[in-house]
This record gives structure tokens, sequence and C-alpha cells, in this order.
């Protein structure tokens, strides 16, 4: 059994990975509760899109931007097929 107490919020698993809010950041744990994603969005939705979540970020410049990545965290274009 996996200790998920060292996170503040959990969102429930799809597509194998599960996001979690830890020190007011969003980042994504495997189903053996191993980080798979960091833990540096202000914003996460879990993966529905084929593979693919929503999330948000603020930059250094305090710039906040939403888009989309894959399950290895890359930015990626969403097409209304996915």
């Amino acid at each position: 059994m996996v200790d998920l107490s060292a996170y503040d919020e959990i969102r429930p698993v799809s597509e194998e990975l599960l996001a979690a809010k830890r020190d007011g950041k969003w980042g994504y744990l495997n189903t053996k509760g191993e980080e798979a994603i960091d833990f540096k969005y202000d914003e996460a939705k879990k993966f529905i899109f084929s593979g693919k979540a929503r999330v948000g970020i603020t930059d250094n410049s305090n710039d906040y931007r939403s888009f989309i990545m894959n399950k290895e965290g890359e930015e990626v274009d969403w097409q209304p097929s996915d």
C-alpha cells in the first residue's frame, strides 16, 4: 500500500497516473506511488484526452499558461479527435 499522507490533495487514477498536490504544486504519481511528472504545476487535471491532460503553470514572469501535455510531461497539441 502506498502512503499518500504527504499529499494535500489527490485525484482519482486515470490512465495509470493520478494528479496529486504537494506543497501547493501539482504533479503526477504512477500507480506505485512514484513521482512520474514533476510537482511544478498550479493546476493539473486527470488524463482523459487519449493520454493527455490539461495543466497550468505560472512562469518566472508571473504569467499563467495553460496547455495540454502527454504522460511524459511534454507539451503537445490537442486534436478534436482525441
